[in-house]
């Protein structure tokens, strides 16, 4: 789906960036903190002292874990996309109909309209 790279790149971006978020928090040895809500993540090297990651809260990881779940449910919608697109593909052998069925991603990047527009 070239018409549909830039947001598929996106999507990948985001979904690496929240899955680095989670190991990162599901890995990492955590400390306790001057207050209950805050949780350090520290990384532990051998002769050397600990170097503080990040610190979380309880809503921080609930958030992340409510951005995973929609992640997981657009991967199924562009999984539906792109069998849109293998339809629309295969719809058009010759004395095929024109397939009816519009393509519409789950999402839209602003680069991807630019080309369009430019190649149009």
């Amino acid at each position: 789906m070239p018409e549909c790279s830039h947001a598929i790149a996106e999507f990948f971006s985001e979904i690496g960036t929240a899955r680095s978020e989670r190991n990162e928090i599901v890995h990492r040895t955590w400390r306790a903190t001057d207050t209950d809500e805050v949780t350090a993540l520290v990384r532990v090297k051998h002769n050397e002292p600990e170097e503080l990651v990040r610190r979380v809260t309880a809503e921080s990881m609930i958030a992340l874990a409510n951005r995973l779940l929609d992640l997981a449910v657009e991967l199924g919608d562009w999984k539906i996309t792109a069998n849109n697109a293998n339809l629309r593909r295969s719809a058009k052998a010759p004395g095929m109909p024109t397939p009816v069925w519009p393509l519409n991603p789950p999402r839209k990047s602003a680069k991807d309209i630019a080309r369009r527009s430019t190649t149009d």
